[in-house]
């Protein structure tokens, strides 16, 4: 038979496959090489030669060229996806969401003990939730009624959020609490530089006070009995005295909680004096502001006895502590203005509520006596405009149960009476108005206003505030500087927005601890050179 040609056989006995577009892989291209035809024949339907045949012959003993893995660092496309994908959980979650739906499937009886349970769980934790805040409201929203009692959920919730984010703040004062035993009970007892139950309020017998004496301080009896005996060197024996005042919202708080804040300021070599005042329900605001003028008072006649000179008293407070340390100088201090100079006119005091009602509580509150001239302000988180920071509990769902409202009077005049920015707001008003009668006459008096405040007022004040406060919003104290700077009081004032810093830092950060707190050297770098700059300028 004769022979057929290799061309006329291959087209004959195999027909053309279709057109097609093939993909060559390698590593220039997501991990491999890619070459694309559009319209690439196969080569069973091309003429061949013997050249070319050869060529293939040769091309097919070759080995097949190796396919190289692209690093996914130079990829610049995804590899193509697989014919079947699965949805994995990533993570934690993932494996035990796998677990239950094993669970579920192989264990039947498991899952219908999850289903029946899930409403129980529900309602246990309403309950739950429900019980927690209506405790709270039991136990600090005054004369208790059921009415009172909160029903909607979204009030509940914010007051459990309270609640526990107290706790989780109390855990981190654990190792604060047992340096606060050791050192009451134990350093304390039968040392000559503590003195506590100091008695400075006659009114008020319960109300006490503790004393820390630095090492190196001179006593009354070291000390020559009168003041004009006395030399230069018994004058520079003399330590700088802080009068602190705690916080506790206006209703909690004792000086037993704040030993360690009395001790730290005594190892910086200052005489310390922590009184106690009548927190609420014993006492109300003006209570509480007669309290710190007396203890004012007291440790201004009786620092001497231990150490401590009378000219360089500096007064500290926290929080509620702040407020009461500002309302209370600020008051003293406007009660002592001459009323021919408050107003731009003789009537212009009367369109002012707030300055009047000074006036009138000046006249029956002579016997107290005047308060000394402070050396200088150290105010912490502060809340210094009522009316606002009851907006922000009211947004916090707590303004209910914190004894705020009540202590300064459950009223908008009330609340604008004890807020020292609305003070300094309405005392900037009435001095700076220009009477058109008294057009000269107005000016004079702002002028002699001005001058006799700043005789009065302490000669240098600090305003301290964290920026992630979310108790007392620092806006508080960026206020308060800011009307002081309007007033031009605020020479000798300074704000500090300490970053990072919460509601307690000012003071936990003063406090022993075992723990390394961030904050505490910038404070004690701020009170240091705060106090002791005063000392030395003087």
């Amino acid at each position: 038979m004769p022979s057929t040609p290799a061309s006329a056989r291959t087209s004959s006995s195999f027909p053309p496959p279709p057109s097609r577009k093939y993909h060559l892989f390698s590593a220039q291209d997501n991990g491999f090489v890619r070459t694309s035809s559009s319209n690439l024949q196969s080569d069973h339907s091309r003429p061949t030669s013997p050249t070319t045949s050869s060529a293939r012959k040769q091309h097919s003993r070759s080995p097949p060229p190796q396919l190289r893995p692209r690093s996914p660092r130079t990829s610049l496309r995804s590899p193509p996806p697989t014919a079947t994908s699965t949805f994995i959980l990533p993570g934690k979650r993932g494996k035990v969401a796998r677990l239950i739906l094993v669970a579920v499937i192989l264990f039947p009886p498991v899952a219908f003990f999850l289903l029946a349970m899930l409403p129980l769980l529900l309602a246990v934790s309403v309950v739950f939730t429900y019980s927690i805040a209506w405790l709270l409201y039991w136990s600090r929203a005054g004369p208790f009624s059921f009415s009172k009692l909160p029903l909607d959920p979204r009030r509940v919730w914010k007051l459990n959020k309270v609640v526990f984010s107290v706790i989780l703040g109390d855990l981190d004062l654990i190792p604060v609490g047992l340096a606060l035993v050791r050192f009451r009970f134990f350093t304390m007892r039968g040392s000559n530089d503590f003195i506590t139950d100091v008695h400075y309020n006659p009114r008020r017998p319960n109300n006490k006070m503790d004393i820390y004496i630095p090492e190196g301080a001179v006593l009354s009896s070291d000390l020559k009995a009168h003041q004009g005996d006395m030399d230069s060197d018994d004058n520079a024996a003399l330590k700088p005295v802080v009068v602190f005042i705690y916080g506790g919202a206006w209703s909690a708080g004792s000086r037993w909680t704040y030993t360690l804040i009395g001790a730290r300021l005594r190892s910086m070599g200052y005489v310390v004096f922590l009184p106690d005042y009548s927190i609420h329900p014993q006492g109300f605001i003006r209570e509480m502001e007669q309290d710190v003028k007396m203890a004012i008072q007291w440790t201004h006649n009786n620092c001497r006895s231990y150490g401590g000179d009378p000219q360089k008293i500096f007064l500290m407070g926290h929080s509620a502590g702040a407020q009461l340390c500002a309302l209370t100088v600020l008051n003293d201090s406007i009660r002592r203005i001459p009323t021919s100079l408050l107003g731009s006119s003789p009537t212009a005091i009367t369109t002012s509520p707030i300055l009047t009602s000074l006036l009138t509580e000046r006249k029956d509150d002579r016997h107290s006596g005047v308060l000394p001239r402070i050396r200088g302000m150290i105010l912490c988180s502060g809340v210094y405009d009522i009316g606002e920071h009851y907006k922000h509990e009211s947004m916090r769902g707590v303004e209910e149960i914190s004894a705020m409202a009540r202590v300064m009077g459950s009223s908008e005049l009330t609340f604008r009476q004890h807020s020292p920015t609305i003070i300094l707001q309405e005392l900037l008003q009435v001095s700076t108005g220009i009477d058109p009668k008294y057009p000269t006459e107005s000016q004079t008096r702002h002028q002699h206003l001005l001058r006799h405040l700043k005789s009065l007022l302490p000669i240098e004040t600090i305003v301290i505030h964290g920026d992630r406060d979310l108790t007392v919003p620092w806006k508080s104290s960026s206020e308060f500087y800011m009307e002081l700077k309007t007033l031009q009081l605020g020479a000798g004032a300074r704000l500090r927005m300490m970053a990072g810093m919460g509601h307690a830092e000012p003071v936990v950060a003063l406090m022993p601890n075992l723990f390394n707190n961030p904050f505490k050297k910038p404070l004690l770098s701020e009170i240091s050179q705060f106090i002791d700059g005063n000392r030395t300028s003087q």
